[in-house]
């Protein structure tokens, strides 16, 4: 009987001596302070292939399971798109600006159905959850989903 081909891996962990995790760092520092206590891991995905609209994914934050925690102390994985890292046309500005929307998903899972957030949903007007696609995740798109719930609402 033949044996199947092992899957390959398309992960790994970026160790923690790379540059990567100082702009994790500085990004924690500029804007994120309140995630400060999470534990977070890079890695990188390879291999990642556009979908049928052309869309690439260039990062993705993950949330650990209490199950993954029981094989590692990491609070969050930020995955990054390696090939698309690794391009020397992906300047640090990017990397920053990167980082820092991975950052503040993980800030709105570490802090969902808590007070602060209900208050911070409160005071923006927003009484129900509200998602916004990931190429529409601007300060515009968030003021104009605002608007038209304040339209709703009057």
């Amino acid at each position: 009987m033949k044996l199947p081909k092992p899957k390959p891996v398309n992960y790994d962990l970026i160790p923690d001596d790379n540059a990567a995790y100082g702009l994790l760092n500085k990004a924690r520092q500029q804007w994120h302070e309140e995630m400060y206590g999470a534990k977070i891991a890079l890695a990188y995905r390879k291999r990642l292939k556009s979908d049928k609209d052309g869309h690439l994914i260039l990062g993705r934050c993950v949330k650990v399971s209490d199950l993954q925690k029981e094989f590692s102390p990491f609070d969050f994985i930020i995955v990054l798109n390696k090939e698309v890292w690794q391009d020397t046309g992906f300047d640090e500005k990017k990397k920053m600006a990167l980082l820092d929307h991975e950052l503040c998903h993980a800030a709105l899972l570490k802090k969902r159905n808590t007070p602060a957030l209900l208050q911070e949903m409160e005071k923006a007007g927003v009484t129900e959850p509200v998602v916004i696609a990931a190429t529409e995740s601007s300060s515009e798109e968030v003021a104009r989903t605002r608007e038209s719930r304040k339209d709703k609402n009057a």
